[in-house]
């Protein structure tokens, strides 16, 4: 299934849980917010007022801090 490598590589595998309670478990992030990150890290090519700028990127920066914790 689409999506099954990312959530075996963020799954606890120490229990040896089935790929269908690997599916079943939740993530602090979907497929949707990456996209959503996606689109706003390009549109920051846009942005010609530097403060605008550091501020929206600020802002990203602060929606992908928890996946990046949960990272390490």
């Amino acid at each position: 299934m689409r999506g099954d490598a990312m959530r075996l590589v963020k799954a606890n595998l120490a229990s040896n849980p089935t790929l269908e309670q690997v599916r079943g478990m939740k993530y602090q992030c979907s497929k949707a917010d990456i996209e959503q990150w996606r689109i706003r890290i390009s549109a920051l090519e846009a942005i010609v007022d530097k403060h605008e700028l550091v501020r929206e990127y600020a802002a990203i920066k602060d929606a992908f801090e928890p996946l990046e914790e949960s990272a390490t």
